[in-house]
């Protein structure tokens, strides 16, 4: 099919929206950037020229270029006025552009275009991409080292793909760019580009304040240049790699821009022959009506926007009592433990609320619902998968339901609910930021919360430290947390849905009785790996303050030592591989990244069922699913008293 036209004659009442992201100005010790003011305007003039451009200038949202309100984004509220204009030093901070890409994820129909420039910063091991703001800096702090940053992974793709737009384009310009590659996560059936400056793990030139950035730069030329035709993606991608061939990234490393798409093809740019911009075809705002306003003490965030239609100036009828049991109120926090509950809450946000807010003659699309599920790392994906195959829009073609899933490490989330009067009102934390903030640890306050395990729940509900309720190895650290808040969150548990089994991962080289094989206890398995290939196995699971398979996992192991000491186990896998990965998939990445060549041949791994243990030779064809070292799945037996076998309440996916 053709490629996306925004100014097509079928696309023409739609609206499209570019955001504009610039940061120029830094405190602490990160360099100031003087060369975004200029990227910034190449990039309005690029998108809004009259011949080539697919914007108008009123479709743009430039930051820095307007006050944002921080707080819940509502209609005609908490957004910068489109328009132009420059003021590149002053302050950018996250939640200005977080509300920004909320609205634009809500309102805009068409094309949507997001551009950042500004430093990027990742984790040691290449992970996680933070875009920086004015404010952002770097702590200690080995588990959450970035402050007052915008996560790739964690907050800007999914907003992202949850947007109503028929097609997402996405620009960085900043050092790392690249490494959002690997977090590149569009839904089902989304038309998503992503274009970076570079390669995963490239640093780039700070770029001249007169003539911009290098990439910006050959961007702009490219998109006010296309002579023999329109600009679409695909060209740009092969234009800017030849613009870039010539030049060196920091450290001599070829710079060569990176993409990823999903879809089919969107026009960027016109001809510079093409047809003149037709008149514009205004756009109906939807009626205004005084709305209620958020009570003091809140949370801020999407999911507590009004959601109710407007109509004939009423603001939201009120809903029966099984309805408003299961919205978020003050004081009572809705959260279901298996993929029933989410379901059932899905299909109230979606099928309920149409029903009852509806109006006969009303046209106009309010806010959708938004609903914030937090889970378990291992289960993310498998969440993930169920929120997408979730229809979010009703028969007048307008989104009903915003589904945000997003994960935290098991003893953050722990700590986060017993010490969860600190999301309403967090208290001052030192410079260290060595305190409990779960909103920094976890993100924003959940409506629906999906545990890997009941020891979760049972450790988020115990009474309080040494009371006994804390679980298995690993708990301390949500009980050091719990002492700085008090939990004022109710929460239920309607019990498990489905089981997955933990598998033993053997490389095919190794040797094993074949009556080893099939249901057997774990402590009788590895005996009877260690007697075939004396000193060459080595026993890992993931870090087990990350999530609660890695954590049963480790009292599974415990368990299965015998007189063996927990020490013993432990200074042994850190021996082997140090710091150990946080989930069952990272850590199958880090045995196939070329790195452990040796580990990979020796590692059984104890993992939930769903992890590929046979993953691919080496990281790169990881991404592409290719086939790498053999390994199979040993099942383990079941029984009463080693309830860690099976630790996954939700998100059974196969092996």
């Amino acid at each position: 099919m053709p490629p996306y036209n925004a100014r097509g004659r079928e696309n023409g009442a739609k609206r499209h929206r570019a955001v504009l992201i610039g940061v120029e100005r830094y405190t602490g010790t990160r360099n100031d950037l003087p060369a975004v003011a200029t990227d910034l305007r190449l990039m309005r003039e690029a998108l809004t020229a009259e011949r080539t451009g697919v914007l108008r200038p009123e479709d743009l949202v430039v930051i820095p270029d307007g006050p944002v309100t921080e707080g819940p984004v509502t209609e005609g509220e908490g957004v910068p006025e489109p328009g132009v204009g420059g003021s590149g030093g002053r302050r950018v901070g996250p939640l200005q552009v977080r509300a920004a890409l909320n609205a634009a994820r809500d309102e805009v129909t068409g094309l949507l275009i997001v551009y950042f420039a500004g430093h990027g910063i990742v984790r040691p091991d290449g992970s996680d991409l933070n875009l920086m703001f004015t404010d952002s800096r770097v702590t200690r702090d080995r588990r959450h080292p970035f402050v007052d940053t915008l996560s790739w992974r964690d907050d800007v793709m999914p907003d992202l793909r949850n947007a109503r737009a028929d097609w997402v384009v996405v620009i960085l310009d900043c050092c790392f760019a690249g490494n959002a590659l690997g977090a590149f996560s569009p839904a089902a059936g989304q038309n998503f580009a992503l274009l970076t400056a570079a390669e995963p793990g490239v640093e780039i030139p700070p770029g001249d304040p007169r003539t911009g950035t290098e990439f910006t730069a050959a961007l702009h030329r490219l998109l006010t240049t296309g002579e023999s035709g329109p600009v679409t993606f695909t060209r740009l991608v092969a234009g800017i790699r030849d613009e870039m061939a010539a030049l060196k990234a920091i450290d001599g490393h070829p710079w060569i821009p990176d993409e990823l798409r999903h879809g089919d093809d969107v026009v960027l740019a016109l001809a510079t022959d093409a047809e003149p911009r037709p008149p514009a075809v205004p756009v109906t705002p939807p009626p205004k009506a005084p709305g209620p306003r958020l009570q003091p003490g809140l949370p801020k965030g999407p999911a507590h926007r009004p959601s109710g239609r407007r109509s004939r100036g009423w603001t939201r009828p009120a809903l029966p009592a099984f309805a408003r049991r299961l919205l978020p109120a003050p004081g009572r926090f809705l959260n279901r433990v298996g993929v029933l509950v989410l379901a059932g809450v899905l299909v109230l946000a979606g099928a309920g609320l149409w029903h009852f807010l509806r109006s006969a003659d009303d046209v106009a699309c309010a806010s959708p619902l938004q609903l914030r599920v937090l889970t378990d790392p291992d289960l993310r994906p498998t969440v993930q998968k169920a929120a997408d195959a979730y229809p979010k829009r009703d028969s007048d073609g307008c989104r009903t339901v915003g589904i945000d899933v997003y994960d935290a490490k098991a003893a953050d989330a722990v700590a986060a609910f017993r010490s969860s009067s600190l999301w309403q009102e967090p208290e001052a934390c030192p410079v260290s930021g060595d305190c409990p903030q779960p909103q920094r640890d976890v993100g924003a306050q959940p409506d629906i919360w999906i545990p890997a395990a009941g020891t979760a729940w049972q450790r988020a509900t115990a009474g309080g430290p040494g009371d006994g309720g804390t679980g298995a190895a690993g708990a301390g650290t949500a009980d050091t947390a719990a002492d700085a808040g008090k939990s004022v969150v109710d929460l239920e548990r309607l019990g498990s849905v489905a089981y997955t089994p933990m598998v033993l991962g053997v490389p095919d080289t190794m040797t094993l009785a074949q009556s080893l094989q099939t249901n057997d206890p774990l402590g009788a398995i590895i005996s009877g790996l260690e007697a075939a290939q004396p000193g060459a196995v080595e026993i890992l699971r993931p870090d087990p303050e990350a999530t609660e398979g890695a954590l049963l996992a480790t009292d599974a192991l415990y368990a299965a030592s015998g007189t063996q000491p927990a020490s013993t186990l432990e200074r042994g896998m850190a021996q082997a591989m140090r710091p150990m990965p946080s989930t069952a998939r990272e850590l199958m990445c880090a045995l196939a990244d070329g790195a452990h060549n040796t580990l990979e041949d020796q590692a059984a791994v104890l993992v939930p069922e769903q992890t590929p243990v046979g993953g691919p030779a080496r990281a790169a064809r990881l991404r592409d699913g290719g086939p790498g070292a053999p390994r199979r799945a040993l099942p383990l037996r079941r029984t009463d008293a080693r309830p860690a076998l099976r630790p996954c309440h939700v998100g059974r996916s196969g092996a």
